[in-house]
């Protein structure tokens, strides 16, 4: 697992992260404590994808900061980024991914952050990953891209667990985690795991809005804010294989 953040609020998400994907046998590297720019980033995802084997399982983290420009275009911004020209585009990003899997290997990118939802985006839906008659492109020779993305807009973070034993973090991360921990990956399914993270991420949010009602008053906060996550891949793959 590689991560890349900038959010000040993400220790948390760190940890939660790093520990989820130990306990399910995951090689885990980060830059998170290191400082980097563009070029720093891509060249470190493209080490970490090039060495990766068929069958393999590479999980890419990037939590911290996104741009939609006027123009629409999607842009990452690293901590090193001064100005628009040290940001990464969207299309740079994910080329720079695609011409450093090899076939075989499944990249699972988890994109934490405002206007990630098209970000490493895939032709199939979510809803859609149980058909069983479909056969999985890694069985092909084929790179497999397995896409969470945090929102077409908005990404939130705030507390998620209430007194007396508050805790803060992102909301698309909590419920990730806590999806993977509710469920027994062995025999689980793709629709089970994503009916946890929608409970996970559903009381995240609650959470989110009774703080504001109650320390800033301001109602209605979820229909104010609101957050969708987006899932999607390129073939059809095992939850087992992943988690």
């Amino acid at each position: 697992m590689f991560s890349i953040e900038t959010l000040d609020g993400v220790f948390e998400d760190k940890e939660q992260l790093r520990t989820v994907f130990k306990e399910r046998s995951y090689s885990v590297q980060t830059l998170f404590e290191e400082g980097f720019d563009r070029e720093r980033a891509l060249i470190r995802v493209g080490e970490f994808l090039g060495d990766a084997k068929s069958g393999d399982v590479r999980a890419i983290v990037f939590t911290g900061h996104g741009h939609a420009h006027d123009d629409g275009t999607i842009w990452l911004i690293p901590p090193g980024c001064s100005n628009k020209n040290e940001a990464i585009s969207r299309a740079e990003w994910d080329q720079n991914v695609r011409d450093y899997t090899l076939p075989g290997v499944v990249v699972f990118s988890i994109m934490a952050h405002c206007h990630s939802g098209k970000v490493m985006k895939q032709e199939f839906d979510h809803h859609v990953w149980e058909a069983s008659e479909q056969i999985s492109k890694i069985e092909k020779g084929e790179p497999l891209y397995l896409t969470f993305a945090a929102s077409d807009e908005g990404a939130f973070e705030s507390w998620v667990t209430r007194p007396p034993h508050p805790r803060a973090g992102d909301h698309f991360i909590h419920a990730l985690v806590g999806a993977i921990r509710s469920i027994d990956v062995a025999t689980g399914t793709w629709r089970e795991f994503f009916e946890a993270f929608d409970r996970h991420f559903k009381r995240a949010r609650s959470c989110a809005s009774w703080h504001e009602q109650v320390t800033n008053g301001r109602p209605n906060w979820r229909s104010n804010n609101v957050q969708m996550p987006r899932f999607t891949a390129s073939g059809f793959i095992r939850l087992s294989v992943v988690f």
